[in-house]
């Protein structure tokens, strides 16, 4: 290594975080440690053994990382470069007597006295991640927190529209962010436009959570988190409805007798799709690749969607509409996201949660990397460290989100079981052109059909054509 370089090391990780009782080296040098905001006793995460530390809090960021040496109070052990990536991602675990244990994919090591990094340290540096739906908050937070103990800058900015805001910045050339957090639906757009990195080598996330971001062959982006349709009801008015459509029905009619008619976005296809599922649809996106709208489940759920709302069951109503009338007490029931979790926790008015009635909508969030970034290995250890189960689980808690790894999800506390159900029978939104088709399509055709202007096999077959059309359009050379 060269001279100035090993100069520098010293300077890059000056804020690496201290572990009581444990002696982190990078090439056999003792780290000098500075405790971040002087701080000794940083907050500790969940981990299914106990609190304790993401490995990537701990460790020296390297690229690559060619191997790391464990020692114990009994024995040592060497993990070359393929196994010490994988540690990486582990986490070490404190007891009471004030020793650690190391956890990862691979295996357990008690009572951790030194590791020993080897690699070549990221040199410091700034990161823009740009991020957008809920959170500022939380990811300002993982921001600072990450900035502190490695050196390296992570400036997170909210920007609406994320998706076309990268597109027209490509366009006129200006500078892109390092990381940017999309949806599933924004992947087709951005990689065509070759703006997204492959990220690959994702271990631990759920299979739900791994479809969400698989494109044409690639893996896109590292999963965070889901957002999870859900059922909000008042339980002052209702008991917990019963599961599936009939039991849900039989809920409508109780609110309907009581004047407070249940409240959800008809209008929109996010909320009609997951029922045309509980009406026999089997899959979101058809053998061809498409997402089908003139099917016998879908006449079927939109026929039912129309006679309750002709029965005064279901006031459509959109996200803020339908928040306030179940706040002030004029709505018993609303279907919702669990994104409306906080909003509703900081109320105070009485809510409990119930599983959607159908098989619900998973719409997850993840990190991508910027093929025009600078700094890819550390763009990429940011979003590793966002996606650990110990950091996005606190984020996810925060925020009523659904963990993107198998552990985050067995972590959830028995309050969060209705979480815990969506992740078992949700069906995720594609990374599909063809899903924000036929979501677009389908919002002005349900408020024709909703008002009258137009049958459910009349709205139904019209879209069905406009899909057709924008299909050959999308296909023809």
């Amino acid at each position: 290594m060269q001279l100035w370089r090993t100069l520098l090391i010293p300077l890059a990780l000056v804020c690496a975080l201290e572990i009581p009782g444990v002696e982190v080296r990078l090439n056999g040098q003792i780290l000098p440690i500075m405790n971040p905001d002087g701080d000794s006793h940083r907050p500790l995460f969940d981990y299914p053994e106990g609190e304790g530390l993401p490995l990537l809090e701990c460790l020296p960021l390297t690229a690559p990382m060619l191997s790391v040496e464990i020692l114990t109070d009994s024995q040592s052990r060497v993990l070359d470069e393929g196994e010490a990536e994988q540690f990486l991602q582990g986490y070490l675990v404190r007891h009471k007597n004030g020793d650690w244990d190391a956890y990862w994919s691979h295996g357990v090591m008690r009572n951790v006295q030194t590791m020993d990094v080897r690699g070549e340290a990221l040199e410091p540096g700034k990161l823009l991640f740009w991020f957008s739906w809920e959170g500022a908050d939380q990811w300002q937070a993982l921001a600072h927190r990450f900035s502190q103990i490695h050196g390296i800058e992570v400036e997170a900015l909210s920007v609406p529209s994320l998706s076309g805001k990268m597109l027209s910045t490509a366009r006129a050339r200006r500078p892109l962010p390092d990381l940017a957090l999309l949806s599933s639906s924004d992947i087709p757009s951005l990689t065509t436009a070759s703006l997204l990195q492959e990220v690959g080598n994702l271990e631990d996330f759920t299979t739900s959570a791994l479809e969400a971001f698989a494109y044409r062959g690639g893996e896109w982006a590292i999963p965070i988190y889901g957002d999870a349709q859900i059922t909000v009801y008042n339980p002052n008015l209702l008991s917990l409805p019963q599961p599936g459509l009939e039991g849900f029905e039989e809920a409508l009619k109780i609110l309907r007798d009581n004047g407070v008619p249940a409240c959800w976005n008809a209008y929109s296809g996010y909320w009609f799709l997951p029922l045309s599922l509980g009406f026999g649809r089997e899959t979101i996106v058809d053998e061809e690749g498409e997402v089908p709208m003139n099917d016998a489940a879908s006449l079927q759920a939109l026929e039912w969607l129309l006679e309750r709302t002709m029965a005064n069951d279901v006031l459509p109503r959109e996200r803020e509409g339908m928040m306030g009338r179940f706040l002030t007490g004029e709505s018993g029931l609303m279907l919702t996201g669990s994104y409306s979790i906080p909003n509703l926790e900081a109320s105070h008015v009485p809510y409990a949660l119930a599983p959607f009635p159908t098989p619900p909508l998973l719409d997850y969030k993840g990190m991508s990397v910027s093929r025009r970034t600078r700094m890819p290995a550390a763009a990429r250890a940011f979003a590793a460290y966002c996606s650990h189960p110990g950091p996005a689980l606190w984020f996810c808690e925060s925020l009523g989100k659904l963990p993107a790894t198998s552990s985050g999800v067995s972590l959830l506390g028995e309050e969060s079981w209705v979480l815990q159900d969506a992740a078992v029978r949700g069906q995720v939104i594609p990374p599909n052109t063809s899903y924000s088709a036929y979501k677009n399509t389908l919002w002005k055709l349900l408020a024709l059909v909703l008002s009258n202007q137009l049958s459910p096999q009349e709205a139904l077959e019209a879209g069905q054509s406009i899909l057709d059309e924008k299909k050959q359009r999308r296909i023809s050379p």
